[in-house]
């Protein structure tokens, strides 16, 4: 009977132990966050929902196709247009981005029967060699930029291909340039 009550009793003060554990880190990390301020700051989290909300507006207005619906467009199989993007992609004249496990193939470098723009795809090479973003390229090719009186690269290349990749390659080598300051 003693035995039994000595473990019971045992029992319970390791219980209370852990219980007072856990109650001291929540009060500790309580007490440091309400002193240190907020972990991400607010700088921080704006620049966060700036980002998210650019993209959603990219995906929105300008579109990206996925392999199967590239593979209808194109009619063709998907594991042809699977390839056909990989080997586009791997000679730098096609971008894609990766969505939450998802592949998307952005539409300014597609024409409506899912071909190559052969000239949006001369503006991919030079930034892409500079190593800009998949969102950053696709913003550059879809927003006016200085580099073109404020039109869209994307826009210029169909009419004017050589203004558009001069741009494209002076934006390249801005982006090299800052770069190299930085690292």
């Amino acid at each position: 009977m003693d035995v039994e009550n000595a473990l019971e009793l045992y029992r319970a003060i390791i219980k209370e132990q852990l219980h007072e554990r856990s109650s001291l880190t929540r009060r500790l990390a309580h007490s440091y966050l309400s002193k240190t301020g907020p972990l991400i700051s607010e700088e921080t989290q704006r620049q966060a929902q700036r980002n998210v909300s650019f993209r959603a507006r990219l995906l929105e207005e300008e579109g990206a196709e996925t392999y199967e619906s590239l593979a209808v467009l194109r009619g063709r199989s998907q594991s042809t247009t699977r390839a056909w993007v990989a080997r586009h992609r791997d000679r730098l004249t096609m971008f894609t981005i990766e969505v939450e496990g998802k592949t998307l193939i952005p539409k300014v470098q597609l024409t409506d029967r899912g071909g190559l723009k052969k000239n949006v795809a001369a503006l991919i090479t030079p930034l892409l060699k500079a190593e800009i973003g998949a969102w950053g390229l696709w913003s550059w090719l879809t927003a006016p930029t200085g580099l073109l009186s404020d039109e869209i690269p994307a826009v210029v290349a169909e009419t004017h291909p050589d203004r558009a990749l001069t741009a494209a390659e002076l934006y390249a080598e801005d982006l090299r340039d800052a770069k190299a300051r930085i690292g």
